[in-house]
């Protein structure tokens, strides 16, 4: 499949009366530059989350992929593609709100979080004082006893699972050991539509990464189980842009214009949020 043929079926996928969940697969080896960031691109502007092996697209509404058909400054310089990538198209009609926790927990202003990261322990209590250092509204404090903990940090050299009381929280297909990411697990009350345990795994096959990388991979999923579940995509989104590029000891945004974390910054959207979850905040402008 060529590349144009692609974004086409791929901006026709994306549209409202499109099936729920399309694949397409296409092999970028050998491909150049230029036609590797072109797309890339336009993955980005469709709303794309990135892996090594899967792609996964989703859609709010059919406006992007026409317009970035017909727009060719999409393809400017920067981004990485890779070599053999599976495209899990899913079109999404409603947007991912930020989830509370339980009012007993979230009164005290904290949670509690048990570290259990092996090779990646220093790395969890640096960013425990990076994220508390963020003005939140809420504080990360060490627990010792893992029962009791609100959050608990795994590292993962496998697919995981992870007992809580009746429950067992597992890691996901998407989650690759290998790459520089995280994958956290929230579970919810359903009656009374709030958090009350949450589960980070670490990629325990990643190689050699940085402190840098390390901390700002470990605060970004930090913020997620305090309820966070979407990501930023505009250039000022600091530590919740949804897709990083490694740059010398820690990650950017994957964008001309990202900038290298650690020091952690935090785009407006994602402080207005949790600002919303744990300052009391009713309204906000991000």
């Amino acid at each position: 499949m060529s590349v144009s043929r692609l974004m086409l079926a791929l901006a026709v996928a994306t549209q409202k009366n499109a099936p729920n969940k399309s694949t397409f697969c296409f092999n970028l080896q050998g491909a150049q530059l230029e036609t590797r960031v072109c797309l890339y691109n336009f993955l980005r502007a469709l709303r794309v989350k990135l892996a090594p092996c899967n792609i996964h697209i989703r859609r709010r509404g059919a406006q992007v992929a026409l317009q970035t058909l017909q727009t060719k400054s999409l393809c400017g310089p920067g981004g990485i593609v890779y070599d053999f990538c599976r495209f899990d198209v899913t079109t999404e009609n409603s947007r991912q709100m930020p989830t509370p926790w339980l009012k007993r927990i979230a009164s005290t202003g904290q949670l509690t979080v048990f570290n259990k990261a092996g090779a990646w322990t220093d790395s969890v209590n640096t960013a425990i004082g990076s994220f508390n250092n963020l003005a939140f509204g809420v504080s990360l404090v060490a627990k010792k006893n893992e029962k009791s903990a609100n959050i608990v940090v795994i590292l993962a050299n496998g697919p995981e699972q992870y007992r809580y009381g009746a429950d067992t929280i597992k890691t996901t297909r998407d989650f690759t050991l290998d790459w520089l990411h995280g994958e956290t697990i929230t579970l919810i009350d359903p009656k009374l539509n709030a958090i009350f345990f949450a589960a980070v795994f670490l990629p325990g096959k990643s190689k050699k990464p940085t402190k840098g990388k390390k901390e700002v991979i470990i605060v970004h999923e930090f913020i997620h189980a305090c309820g966070i579940p979407e990501h930023e995509k505009t250039s000022d989104a600091g530590i919740m842009y949804d897709f990083m590029a490694e740059s010398n000891d820690g990650l950017k945004e994957a964008t001309p214009d990202g900038k290298e974390m650690p020091p952690i910054r935090v785009g407006p959207q994602t402080l207005c949020r949790m600002q919303m979850l744990w300052s009391g905040a009713k309204t906000c402008k991000p």
